[in-house]
């Protein structure tokens, strides 16, 4: 959906924009999980290069995505990570503290049975 291409590259603005449509779903899923997984693999890249939308940018689509009740258990389809796996295995600490705070499970398990600390980059 468009939510999830505006939260894989940290458009803010865009995010926002479409958080206050009537309709949005927020934990919408796709092939690779919901939004939210996508913001917080990408807060990494964003965080170590020149990402068009900045780092600052990657963590406040964090923010309007979990204040829009995004689900932190929600799990992807093919691994059945969480959002926190993710932000673990992109190695980006204010993602995962972020998450942490929002209430994500640090012993939730893939389905291969990793946890967040165990794919930790």
């Amino acid at each position: 959906t468009a939510l999830h291409a505006a939260a894989q590259h940290g458009h803010a603005d865009i995010v926002a924009q479409l958080l206050a449509c009537a309709g949005v779903q927020v934990n919408a899923p796709s092939r690779f999980g919901t939004p939210l997984h996508l913001a917080a693999a990408a807060a990494a890249g964003a965080a170590t290069t020149a990402a068009p939308a900045g780092p600052d940018s990657a963590q406040i689509v964090l923010q309007l995505l979990l204040a829009a009740g995004a689900d932190v258990a929600a799990r992807d389809p093919e691994e059945e990570q969480t959002p926190l796996h993710n932000a673990a295995a992109a190695g980006c600490p204010a993602a995962v503290k972020m998450l942490l705070a929002a209430g994500s499970d640090l012993e939730a398990a893939s389905a291969t049975g990793s946890t967040p600390l165990d794919v930790a980059a």
